[in-house]
């Protein structure tokens, strides 16, 4: 059975007994959703993330050697080095961000700090907040 929720404008599906759920097919970049839910990004934010990585770099893996790296934004999510210091703390090198699953985890640490101090999670990117 299906069941439509016009809140998250999410399918989820019961398939013996496990739930799935599918994103609306407008959401650009789905192609990243796993990588995204195994970072860590919970499932109801994933349509405003994917139109992030959408708007920041086009459902691209944009680092160095990519032709629309400008020199200082990395990966899906268009990290910066502004966050070096941090990155290097957590994952001892600064450059795993243009992994694209580090580039998600890491935006998922922005977001959660973003989130608790601030109010809202999507303030590094240009999503509005809610």
């Amino acid at each position: 059975f299906f069941f439509s929720s016009r809140r998250r404008h999410t399918r989820l599906r019961t398939v013996t007994g496990v739930q799935t759920c599918a994103l609306p097919i407008y959401v650009p970049c789905q192609e990243w959703t796993q990588v995204a839910l195994d970072a860590g990004w919970p499932f109801e934010l994933l349509p405003e993330l994917l139109r992030e990585v959408w708007n920041e770099s086009r459902c691209q893996n944009v680092i160095e050697g990519h032709p629309q790296f400008n020199g200082y934004d990395h990966g899906p999510l268009q990290i910066n080095e502004v966050w070096l210091d941090d990155i290097e703390a957590k994952y001892g090198d600064w450059r795993v961000v243009d992994d694209p699953r580090y580039n998600f985890a890491w935006a998922w640490e922005m977001y959660k700090w973003y989130d608790d101090h601030k109010g809202c999670g999507f303030i590094p990117w240009s999503r509005p907040c809610k």
